[in-house]
């Protein structure tokens, strides 16, 4: 013990207490082994940064445990840190001079190389220009050989001969017998001729030189200055005859009564003068008048205006133009050349109907659809509506080749006159099953909100499936009643347009449609299941035979009889409860009428 306490004195750093103390540090000791060894087992072992990061951690752990000794671990630690640092820094800075020691190394070498690569560059460059001048020799020799025999054959005067090759093939779309009959020979050749003819003449005709336009733009501003004066002077001439007019008429009717008080020079000059202000001319009976007069004499100028048979001679060029290009089945051409015809002389039923005889080219698209497509195209510039006839042609034309894109532009556009026939037209071709989907029954509504057709309006849109877009049409419309709406449930059943009907108006507090003819529709239709649903859902709910009285009473359309035939129906079908539920309503409320009749009876007989 004294030992113990001299050592104690004469040390000089404080006595720190033992590491492990107690079991406590023992299981401490225990976990941080365990740690050590499962993080080395994920880890890889032969890398040392791995296996410094995992001790580094339990270090750590240690000196968080041991508290009286964490100064001198977390010392020891600090420097540990430092030395492996600055070993990692010197490693790293050995491993980039070490490559900037080879790279210094290399550097001659490099040099060498590139000063070799170089050399041989150039010694390429070198053999490359002598080949060049070697070829440029040979073409410069090729040259004058070329030009010493041209120039040689100029002087002998020798004229190179031509050999004429002979087609031996076989004449295309003739049989080996028919190439050799004589003939068919001839008219191939008349043929071929006439084709000839014809591109030559229409090379001579549609191609110009440039040159010629210019000229002709000249000659077309020429022609339009000259019109524009002879339009002039012809409203100057109209004028001077009118005034001439005025003038012989005024004399004539001088001379007819001859008035003392007046010469024939101061009643002509009075009747230019109210000419000129617009007044009636009248004589002394007062049979003339301006308009009469100024009508006359414009009349009777046209009926000589010389344009009138220009424009007649015009017309008749034009439709012979057309009966050209049909004769040489120039369909398409034609076609256009009849829609756009002056005055529309072309854009008849008969053009229409003359298109409609002709049997379609292979290859191309029908005649018929080429002149309606033309028409169509033609009612904008010329702002006029083909008639309802001619619309209904041309929408049958295009449905009959399935062009519902070419009918649907021309609705978008308005180039048809609308009629409910023409809907009509458009929705019998859809032959969709349930809801449309070629889009048919919505050009038909197009068509029918053009003509304020709202029932048909309404029944395209329950077609596309669009109830609640019907029924919001028919209501803003105003004039749909319940038997309205009942026709709508039997043309186009569907559970959500019952639903829908069936609903209380917040308005009104009533249904669009009385429940007793929503269901006696529904059953005349496939759908006679939804409308035993709808029975059922009303009948057996908590307050059904409430509900269900109230409906009866307030359905005036539905007869006992058809209640009757309900409840039947309902039997037949199995819906016993929903049967018996109806029968006892009806009966509940054929009482209540029949004592409110006798009520009434009874007041109208005290009353008399």
């Amino acid at each position: 013990m004294s030992d113990n306490s001299s050592t104690a004195q004469t040390s000089p750093l404080p006595r720190l207490p033992p590491i492990i103390s107690n079991e406590r540090d023992r299981i401490f000791l225990k976990e941080l082994s365990q740690f050590i060894e499962d993080e080395l087992i994920q880890v890889n072992t032969d890398t040392p940064e791995q296996r410094y990061i995992i001790h580094r951690a339990a270090f750590d752990k240690v000196i968080d445990h041991v508290t009286a000794y964490k100064p001198i671990l977390t010392a020891i630690k600090a420097e540990y840190e430092e030395c492996i640092e600055t070993i990692l820094r010197g490693k790293r800075e050995a491993f980039y001079l070490n490559g900037k020691l080879k790279a210094m190394a290399s550097e001659p070498s490099t040099v060498r190389n590139y000063n070799k690569r170089t050399e041989e560059l150039d010694a390429r460059i070198n053999v490359v220009h002598d080949n060049n001048d070697e070829l440029q020799a040979e073409l410069d020799q090729l040259r004058a050989a070329r030009r010493a025999k041209e120039e040689a054959k100029k002087a002998k005067g020798q004229i190179q001969k031509t050999e004429v090759k002979i087609d031996k093939r076989q004449l295309p779309g003739l049989s080996m017998e028919q190439s050799t009959d004589l003939n068919i020979l001839l008219s191939q050749l008349s043929k071929v001729e006439k084709q000839l003819r014809e591109l030559k003449g229409t090379q001579r005709n549609r191609f110009q030189p440039k040159k010629v336009k210019a000229i002709l733009k000249e000659h077309l501003v020429m022609k339009a200055d000259l019109r524009e004066q002879l339009i002039i002077d012809e409203e100057t001439i109209k004028a001077r005859v009118i005034r001439l007019r005025v003038a012989l008429e005024a004399g004539q009717a001088y001379n007819k009564v001859q008035p003392f008080h007046q010469r024939i020079g101061e009643t002509i000059i009075a009747a230019l003068k109210r000419y000129e202000k617009g007044l009636p001319i009248e004589n002394e009976k007062g049979e003339m008048q301006l308009g009469q007069r100024e009508t006359t004499a414009t009349s009777s100028y046209e009926d000589d205006d010389p344009s009138k048979e220009k424009e007649a001679e015009l017309i008749m060029d034009y439709i012979d133009m057309f009966n050209a290009l049909f004769d040489d089945e120039k369909y398409e051409a034609a076609a256009i050349h009849a829609a756009n015809s002056p005055k529309g002389i072309l854009r008849t039923m008969d053009t229409l109907n003359k298109f409609k005889g002709v049997a379609t080219p292979r290859g191309e698209r029908q005649p018929l659809l080429a002149f309606c497509d033309a028409v169509m195209s033609s009612v904008l510039a010329l702002g006029v509506l083909p008639s309802e006839t001619m619309s209904l042609e041309c929408v049958k034309c295009a449905l009959e080749n399935s062009r519902l894109d070419l009918l649907s532009h021309w609705i978008s556009q308005e180039r048809l006159c609308m009629t409910e026939p023409l809907g009509d037209m458009i929705k019998e071709i859809c032959k969709c099953r349930k809801l449309c989907s070629c889009s048919c029954h919505a050009l038909a509504q197009r068509i029918y909100t053009a003509m304020s057709s709202h029932k048909k309006v309404v029944q395209s849109m329950l077609k596309q499936g669009r109830v609640h877009q019907a029924l919001e049409y028919a209501q803003q419309k105003g004039q749909f009643k319940a038997n309205d709406y009942s026709d709508m449930l039997r043309e186009s059943p569907s559970p959500q347009l019952a639903q829908a009907l069936l609903k209380f108006e917040e308005d009104s507090g009533e249904r669009l449609v009385p429940l007793g003819m929503a269901v006696k529709t529904l059953l005349d239709t496939d759908l006679y299941h939804v409308g035993f649903q709808i029975l059922e859902d009303t009948v057996l709910a908590p307050n059904g035979t409430e509900r269900i009285h109230q409906e009866m009473l307030a359905d005036s359309s539905t007869t006992e009889q058809e209640w009757l035939e309900m409840i039947k129906l309902c039997q037949e079908h199995g819906h016993g409860d929903v049967s018996i539920e109806l029968l006892a309503a009806v009966t509940v409320v054929s009482a209540m009428k029949t004592a409110k009749d006798i009520v009434k009876a009874q007041e109208e007989e005290g009353v008399l």
